[in-house]
């Protein structure tokens, strides 16, 4: 007698190979999504382009370095902001010793108090400008940083005399407000520009009035490198 083969309807066969079909169909779609999800969470460059356009007035700011360089590096930033602590710390130290004190770049510095959630910021930043009016707002810089924790009026004061500023004329300056509306300007210039947290890095070069005319922008404290690709790049005229 003859043995039946062993099997499967052929029709069976076929909606089974269409299903396993189905299936790889179905994963595959799932792959590209989760490729999709994974390219949106990787992080992206924190340097920005700027678009063409887009200048910074700095006359009378703070800066250091430099005058006649060809690249300008400005500084939003806010002295109760413990990310601008680690900023200044870290990623600026060696940005002052490879950029700023070789003369590669200038160094500005502008006030971006964060009023909401600091609320000893904006009287430190007039105690900068304070000390400018004196010829000591770099020193005075230092130690308002190196005392983030410490920035009551009677704590300014004392910081004051720390760096040997003239204490009648500091206080004077403070209690009658001299330095108010400017802090205040360039508060509102960097809410103009789009600065929306400190401390944000702008990068660019002289314009034909004393501005910066910005190519490049970071926000926030990253490493050093970051800041090196970006001022090598403006440097470079990329």
């Amino acid at each position: 007698m003859a043995t039946a083969a062993c099997g499967q309807p052929s029709g069976e066969i076929e909606t089974l190979r269409k299903e396993i079909a189905s299936i790889k169909a179905t994963q595959a779609e799932m792959q590209k999504q989760l490729d999709e999800i994974k390219a949106m969470l990787r992080p992206q460059s924190p340097i920005v382009d700027v678009p063409a356009g887009v200048t910074v007035p700095i006359a009378g700011a703070p800066a250091r370095g430099e005058a006649r360089a060809g690249v300008v590096l400005v500084e939003f930033s806010d002295y109760e902001c413990p990310f601008c602590g680690r900023f200044k710390r870290d990623a600026l130290a060696q940005i002052d010793a490879e950029y700023i004190k070789t003369g590669k770049i200038r160094h500005v510095f502008l006030s971006f108090p964060l009023e909401a959630i600091h609320n000893k910021a904006f009287k430190a930043h007039e105690a900068g400008l304070c000390a400018q009016a004196q010829d000591k707002f770099w020193p005075l810089h230092e130690q308002l940083f190196a005392n983030q924790r410490a920035l009551a009026p009677a704590d300014l004061l004392a910081h004051a005399r720390a760096v040997g500023l003239d204490e009648a004329a500091f206080q004077a300056c403070l209690d009658k407000g001299t330095m108010t509306a400017r802090v205040r300007n360039e508060q509102q210039l960097g809410q103009r520009i789009g600065v929306q947290g400190t401390p944000a890095l702008l990068i660019g070069t002289p314009g034909p009035g004393g501005e910066v005319i910005v190519k490049k922008a970071i926000s926030g404290a990253h490493p050093f490198s970051v800041f090196k690709e970006a001022l090598d790049a403006v440097i470079a005229g990329r």
